[in-house]
């Protein structure tokens, strides 16, 4: 800590001291030391004029704690562990399909409130670590230093995440169940029935499709009609927060994993493939909104603040995973462009 204040000859700062640029020690009550995180000064606007890519050199700890909570994170808002217990409803290694084929209603709601327990229970660790890290890292937030509610239960958008996650346990019991009773859906169990090198091309292909669908069925929501009517309640939140990213509107909910699950019926899909890419597309949805500067390792993930902005300005950047249909449709961020809420992209 004495280095830190210090120069190194010539005057140039020292490696500590440059270290200390990111992170800064601190004390709290009790004397326990804590470490909170500091972005270098301008990453956000760098953050901006590169196109949301990679500023911070991995000097970020937002890029890293994350992380660690996303590997101990099995469970998605979609339940895409119910479309994995599906294979033991087929295969009947677990529960006899017969049970499903004879008392359907019963076993659809046992399934679905499992399913929405199961996700709700596992999702609320998840958001309230990043709750966590936005509260105790001021310096790490997109937009400055704004505060939010880090309470749990009097939240509005915790109880509208809790509501999405119960509606999308229901929607996707309804697929496995007609997987199980009338074979719908092209969703299948064993690798070779179209071999290794399908599985990995499919798995590319389905995370195309839940990027497409989300870029245009968001900038559908973008309507004035619909976004007064139904979106509103999701930018409702100018400053997001973890728990933001499932805070929607039914109507809003079922559009969006409409078309995710609607990829299970137009090109064959192995469980694990789904299972990747809705966890995969889960945990950026909770990164996003965490109102914490994060940056991904991955080349093709813009940075958390590529969909901030969206929430801080409105009406542009609606993709999800990849830039690459917002530059092209013409609502990519723009320096010189002034936003409002009032002011659509068409």
């Amino acid at each position: 800590l004495k280095q830190c204040r210090c120069r190194g000859r010539g005057g140039a700062p020292s490696l500590a001291r440059r270290v200390a640029r990111v992170r800064v020690a601190t004390r709290a009550p009790g004397g326990v030391a804590m470490v909170r995180a500091r972005l270098p000064e301008g990453t956000v606007a760098k953050a901006r004029e590169s196109g949301y890519c990679n500023v911070c050199d991995g000097k970020s700890v937002a890029a890293v704690l994350p992380l660690f909570a996303g590997l101990s994170f099995f469970a998605t808002p979609w339940g895409a562990w119910c479309i994995l217990v599906a294979a033991n409803f087929c295969g009947g290694y677990f529960v006899d399909a017969e049970l499903v084929r004879e008392r359907p209603v019963l076993s659809a709601l046992l399934c679905t409130a499992v399913t929405a327990t199961w996700s709700v229970c596992s999702f609320i660790p998840f958001a309230r670590f990043h709750d966590g890290l936005y509260r105790d890292n001021p310096d790490l937030r997109c937009q400055g230093n704004k505060e939010h509610d880090v309470s749990l239960f009097n939240r509005v958008e915790v109880r509208l995440a809790a509501s999405s996650l119960c509606l999308a346990a229901l929607q996707t019991t309804l697929v496995v169940f007609g997987k199980v009773l009338y074979g719908w859906g092209w969703f299948y169990f064993d690798v070779a029935d179209y071999g290794w090198a399908y599985l990995f091309l499919s798995a590319v292909m389905y995370f195309v499709w839940i990027d497409i669908w989300a870029y245009f069925a968001h900038r559908l929501l973008h309507l004035p009609f619909l976004y007064r009517t139904v979106h509103k309640w999701h930018h409702m939140f100018k400053q997001p927060t973890a728990f933001v990213g499932l805070a929607l509107h039914p109507v809003d909910m079922l559009l969006i994993q409409g078309g995710v699950m609607a990829g299970l019926y137009i090109m064959p899909l192995h469980v694990s493939v789904i299972a990747v890419n809705l966890l995969y597309a889960h945990y950026y949805n909770v990164v996003d909104h965490s109102g914490v500067y994060h940056e991904s390792v991955l080349p093709w993930q813009p940075s958390s603040l590529y969909h901030d902005d969206h929430h801080k300005f409105f009406h542009l950047n609606y993709g999800q995973f990849l830039t690459v249909w917002d530059r092209m449709c013409g609502t990519f961020y723009q320096n010189d462009k002034k936003y409002t809420e009032s002011t659509f992209s068409y």
